[in-house]
């Protein structure tokens, strides 16, 4: 039997997420295994973003359009 080669299997590294808005309205929370992250508004599932970047981007849309 071959032992795993893949490091990250043995030893992950989790990400965090996090939480903004003047009341913590709008929180990124990190999907298990994977670099996605999805943001929750409102007690309701909003959006699955592919990685931080594109989670940040939508967060600070939502926080534009949420200020008007």
């Amino acid at each position: 039997m071959k032992q795993p080669t893949h490091s990250d299997i043995l030893s992950p590294k989790p990400q965090l997420g996090w939480v903004v808005g003047k009341d913590w309205s709008i929180a990124a929370v990190p999907v298990a295994n994977s670099k996605k992250y999805v943001v929750v508004y409102d007690n309701c599932k909003m959006k699955t973003c592919r990685n931080k970047q594109s989670a940040e981007n939508f967060i600070s849309k939502l926080k534009k359009r949420k200020s008007k």
